[in-house]
């Protein structure tokens, strides 16, 4: 049977030592880490690098930015879109020129540029001539946010947000994702940017308030503890699972790496001195009967709505509801509309919408596009729908909590995802709620 298990460990690399069997020599697998140290970095002044996808005229970008430099002591360079980018996830422009521009009017270290936020963290963090080479800039940590409305769920999958804080992590560099319930653009997201600044403070101390170790990233060099398709991590995952090696541990390596991130989500009333802070997973949202639908010459909601008879779904803040939903009765709905559209009975024929709007426009749609009519679709109605789902990150908001969830940069089943069991203990929260794999530990950041 097995005696003992050891795990050795250390800043430069990872080792596995596993002693099996009596009658079977000790197995020894040597991994290492990518590191930056492997290019050629030239001493530069650190800083944090903030986006967003709403776009560079964000009152709470420009509060976070303010509030970093005051807080922190930390230069921070904001490089956001133009204009509003949401919803464009990890989308790039292609073969098109993006300006850069510099916006002193807002802030110091503040650039425009006309891309998405994908486009702006790539700009800002290409290895050979992005802004920071430029400024003479080497990243700490790179921030997106606070955005209007959550990015919860499969939402990370559609967020610009999101996307500017895995990109920074495919680049090397330890990253976070802001967002608020609330949808007011006129707001600067208060508390919101306060819970984001003591998360940033947090993850900063995990970092040792150091330069990214692994920007420019080296994607040559591969490997570690944890990884899903590490040999070691195969014989690890097969142990009775009190056998366990520091994942806490692997998890701070993973952030510092850029391989994690982590996602926050504030909701619009909560408070930092009554609110409460829940580590949490992604939940299980999607959306359902999203689209108002514009058919020529037949009265639409679309068309009421550009009419000012209806409400503009982005304008309300969020409306959390714990009831039956609108159609399937398993949990409840996230909405920013005011307004219920019946959606039908399944055959093209619906029952009738409220405020008197017709809903039986399969039949409009079909005939306007048979006759060469254009139809026009508007995705400006949130109809998320939800399912109770335990440490979940929309069980949390609906709760009024606030939300941190551990994401995977890569791809699922990438070469760098961490492993199921190391994942599984990034769910795993201290007393106040906060990544237990966030908190300092003895030693942790005591220099080489």
């Amino acid at each position: 049977m097995i005696k003992m298990r050891r795990l050795l460990m250390s800043k430069s690399s990872t080792s596995v030592l596993l002693f099996q069997h009596k009658d079977r020599t000790c197995s020894h697998f040597a991994l290492t880490r990518s590191r930056s140290s492997t290019v050629a970095v030239r001493a530069a002044e650190p800083c944090l690098v903030l986006s967003n996808d709403d776009g560079i005229e964000s009152p709470a970008l420009q509060s976070l930015a303010a509030k970093l430099r005051q807080e922190t002591g930390q230069r921070v360079l904001v490089i956001a879109p133009a204009r509003n980018k949401s919803a464009a996830s990890m989308g790039l422009t292609l073969r098109n020129d993006m300006e850069l521009r510099v916006r002193p009017d807002l802030g110091p270290d503040t650039y425009a540029l006309a891309g998405t936020p994908t486009d702006c963290m790539m700009v800002a963090l290409d290895a050979t001539k992005g802004l920071l080479r430029a400024l003479d800039l080497h990243p700490i940590i790179a921030l997106s946010g606070p955005n209007y409305g959550p990015n919860m769920g499969t939402d990370v999958l559609l967020s610009g947000t999101v996307g500017a804080a895995r990109t920074a992590g495919l680049y090397g560099v330890p990253s976070l994702a802001s967002s608020s319930t609330s949808t007011d653009k006129r707001s600067a997201l208060d508390n919101a940017v306060g819970a984001t600044l003591a998360l940033t403070k947090m993850a900063m101390t995990a970092l040792g308030k150091r330069p990214a170790r692994n920007w420019p990233r080296n994607h040559v060099v591969v490997g570690g503890i944890g990884r899903r398709h590490v040999a070691s991590t195969c014989e690890y995952e097969s142990l009775p699972h009190n056998w366990v090696m520091d994942v806490e541990q692997v998890l701070v390596d993973a952030f510092q790496d850029g391989d994690v991130f982590l996602n926050l989500n504030v909701p619009a009333d909560w408070q930092p001195a009554t609110g409460r802070v829940q580590t949490t997973g992604l939940g299980l949202m999607f959306y359902r009967d999203s689209y108002v639908v514009s058919v020529p010459g037949q009265s639409s909601p679309a068309a009421a709505m550009m009419e000012g008879r209806l409400q503009p779904a982005l304008v309300a803040a969020v409306e959390m509801t714990n009831g039956n939903g609108n159609g399937n009765g398993n949990g409840g709905v996230f909405s920013t509309s005011s307004i219920e559209l019946a959606s039908g009975n399944g055959n093209g024929k619906g029952n009738g919408g409220s405020n008197g709007i017709r809903t039986d426009v399969i039949q409009d749609i079909a005939e306007a596009l048979a006759a060469g009519h254009p139809v026009i679709y508007n995705n400006a109605y949130d109809t998320r729908r939800t399912m109770q789902i335990d440490r979940s990150d929309v069980m949390a908001l609906q709760a009024g909590h606030v939300s941190i969830s551990t994401l995977q940069t890569w791809p699922e089943g990438h070469t760098l995802c961490l492993s199921d069991r190391v994942m599984s203990r990034a769910l795993l929260s201290a007393h106040d709620g906060m990544p237990a794999w966030l908190q300092p530990r003895r030693g942790q950041y005591q220099q080489a």
